[in-house]
């Protein structure tokens, strides 16, 4: 009888390590899975930019091969490639300020004739965001991306989220959050005259 009992006390236990085992295994997987599926969904250096239709403040269309990818999308309106930097942001992120700045002063003195650059609002209203080109006299397009789904397909999860593309459509730099101005100024405008050149060359070698 007494063996009865301590087997059956033994197999109790068992279970019971079986089971905690077995959830905390459970546990490990998912934590694993979700790491995995996180690092996934984010746009990498080398990846090829997902192309985008938004418009502007003024209500003009803006379509991302317009100014890079393989083939433009409407030549008779441009025909010519660029280095595009876009920017998602919105007006209540301070960050998003001090960046823009940036950004602002590299289009404007640096690298105008091979340089595009897109802010884009994501999900705020045009009167706020209006009122904010004009306050800080932005000068380059700042599109509306009123239901996030452009930044839902750059896995945009916060604010600022930099990315810079080649004319051939392709991630060359990601960027998310802003800090140590000058040297992201130093950084993004090396990387933009490195591209810029690189394309040059090849075209004039054909």
């Amino acid at each position: 009888m007494i063996q009865t009992i301590n087997s059956r006390e033994t197999i109790r236990i068992n279970n019971i390590s079986i089971f905690y085992i077995t959830i905390f295994s459970f546990i490990l997987l998912f934590a694993s899975s979700s790491a995995i599926s996180d690092s996934q969904n984010k746009l990498k250096i080398g990846d090829k930019a997902p192309t985008f239709y938004l418009k502007d403040i003024e209500g003009q269309d803006f379509y991302l091969n317009d100014y890079c990818g393989e083939k433009l999308h409407r030549p008779w309106i441009n025909n010519k490639k660029y280095v595009v930097i876009i920017s998602f942001f919105a007006t209540w992120c301070k960050p998003c300020h001090e960046e823009i700045q940036i950004l602002q002063k590299i289009y404007k003195q640096e690298q105008r004739d091979s340089l595009k650059v897109l802010l884009i609002d994501v999900a705020e209203s045009k009167e706020t965001v209006k009122s904010y080109i004009k306050k800080r006299n932005i000068t380059f397009p700042v599109l509306f991306d009123k239901y996030k789904i452009v930044a839902e397909n750059y896995f945009v999860t916060s604010l600022p989220n930099l990315f810079i593309i080649d004319k051939s459509g392709i991630i060359r730099m990601t960027k998310v959050g802003f800090a140590n101005g000058k040297n992201f100024e130093l950084q993004l405008i090396k990387l933009i005259n490195e591209l810029s050149e690189d394309k040059d060359q090849q075209q004039n070698t054909k």
